[in-house]
């Protein structure tokens, strides 16, 4: 792939093996991987969903101490 991107994926992911993200991310040269912590597959975190609005508006990629907040409630 010749276009940016951002691939984040969650290392307690029960769904989708983390593994799978890390290839992906090896083979797409202009992709930016981030890996979060505790949020499981739905990555329903407030702080990541500000940092990914910021990359999306700014480029300016999650802090990592973003990517281990608490997730929000279901």
């Amino acid at each position: 792939l010749a276009l940016p991107g951002l691939i984040v994926h969650d290392r307690a992911d029960a769904e989708a093996p983390f593994a799978h993200a890390e290839r992906m991310a090896a083979g797409w040269p202009r992709a930016h991987f981030v890996p979060t912590e505790g949020l499981g597959h739905n990555l329903r975190s407030e702080a990541l969903v500000a940092a990914l609005a910021d990359y999306l508006h700014n480029q300016r990629l999650p802090e990592p101490q973003l990517l281990a907040a608490e997730p929000l409630p279901a």
